[in-house]
């Protein structure tokens, strides 16, 4: 059979709109239900992003998207918290532009409220190099096994000593 065969499109729910759909599809529809205008009916990601910058609200934006998003010209700056399993600029979640989910996000907050949600990935790194420097030698098992057999000793003593 030569060339392309043919693909036939059927729509998975009724001719109606709306028809067919569950209650939980329905509820599901409503956590984003697009960007809308008077004029086009639509916005782009990027008057979105920039609406949500004028209004100084926290921005979270994947990997893709964040490279179109210049945080120095709008005084964002990325947030960070120290966390053992990942880099601390990671957050999971949706994605403000593309509305993907992904788990590598980056959240940019206004540069006025940086310093009360955030903190300096310097500091951070100097804290836990002091502490790491400070810490003690841990105890060996045969250091702790004396230790409770010094203990025990001491109990019975006093209780021969009281009894």
């Amino acid at each position: 059979m030569p060339g392309n065969p043919i693909s036939i499109f059927v729509p998975k729910h009724g001719s109606r709109l709306g028809e067919g759909f569950s209650r939980y599809e329905i509820i599901d529809s409503y956590a984003y239900p697009g960007r809308r205008t008077r004029s086009h009916g639509y916005t782009s990601a990027a008057s979105e992003i920039m609406g949500m910058a004028d209004a100084r609200k926290a921005i979270q934006l994947c990997e893709t998207c964040r490279l179109h998003f210049n945080p120095r010209k709008e005084h964002y700056r990325i947030r960070f918290v120290p966390s053992m399993d990942s880099s601390g600029y990671i957050a999971s979640g949706r994605c403000d532009a593309c509305l993907q989910h992904s788990a590598t996000n980056a959240i940019f907050v206004p540069e006025e409220i940086w310093e009360a949600v955030s903190c300096d990935p310097q500091e951070t790194r100097i804290r836990a190099r002091m502490a790491w420097q400070r810490r003690e030698k841990l105890p060996s098992v045969f250091d702790v096994v004396s230790r409770i057999r010094r203990r025990i000793a001491e109990t019975i003593q006093r209780r021969k000593n009281h009894g």
